[in-house]
């Protein structure tokens, strides 16, 4: 990811590196079965709050989210391809359910 200091004409495009690092060993015990929802979803929050101090739109969420996602070898440890979709899936719903929760409107 891009410097927290670079943005486009409108503003950043993604949340910041320090927020992203400390949502990463969360994402990654999560992955790993050893934590549970609630410190996910805890985790995820601070994500959602970060992208809303920026007036990051939920698209620009989910491609930070799912790059770091890429990135992470737990995921890439998943062999299936099925089973690696349905956990993105599952980790990107539930950042859009937090995302929209902290707004307390749609966007």
């Amino acid at each position: 990811m891009a410097s927290d200091h670079e943005s486009s004409a409108t503003g950043p495009t993604h949340p910041s590196e320090i927020v992203v690092a400390r949502v990463r060993p969360a994402i990654q015990r999560y992955l790993a079965r050893e934590s549970t929802d609630v410190e996910l979803r805890t985790a995820l929050h601070d994500l959602a709050r970060d992208a809303e101090a920026k007036s990051l739109r939920a698209e620009e969420l989910v491609v930070a989210l799912k790059k770091l996602l890429g990135d992470l070898p737990e995921m890439q440890k998943i062999r299936e391809r099925a089973e690696r979709e349905r956990v993105m899936a599952r980790l990107v719903s539930t950042c859009i359910d937090v995302y929209y929760d902290r707004a307390g409107r749609a966007r």
